[in-house]
């Protein structure tokens, strides 16, 4: 079961395959390349199990994303009363409280961090340190 699972994950298949090759019996001493038909099943194995367990990974994450989806379809549905109260609600008093916020302290050191935050040139430019770290970290 251990050599199948070796095999299964394609780390150090190969090594399992060449021990597979020598083997000759049941406690008898291996014998370079005495069963080399060996290596088809072995090939086979590994790219089967490989593809098996790749199918299943793939599977269980499209499987999780779609569960997600579906939640959140669910939840934006614009049908859906309670949602879309809260919705409501809850963007009339995040403006009330922005404005509220910078309307009784105008000189409060948060505005222009605010300002120069929300400017669209500050996207482009944390777009560049990101790029520049990318290829700092790639040298």
């Amino acid at each position: 079961m251990r050599a199948l699972f070796i095999l299964t994950t394609t780390e150090g298949w190969a090594g399992m395959m060449y021990i597979g090759v020598d083997t000759t019996g049941v406690d008898m001493q291996p014998v370079q390349d005495s069963s080399p038909y060996m290596v088809i099943y072995f090939v086979i194995f590994m790219i089967i199990g490989s593809l098996f367990v790749m199918n299943i990974f793939v599977g269980v994450v499209i499987d999780n994303f779609n569960k997600e989806k579906a939640a959140q379809m669910a939840e934006d549905d614009p049908s859906n009363s309670k949602v879309k109260v809260f919705m409501v609600l809850k963007d009339i008093e995040s403006i009330k409280n922005t404005k509220r916020k910078y309307e009784e302290s105008p000189k409060d050191w948060t505005l222009p961090v605010w300002e120069v935050v929300h400017n669209d040139k500050f996207d482009t430019f944390i777009l560049i340190i990101v790029f520049l770290n990318t290829i700092t970290m790639a040298m």
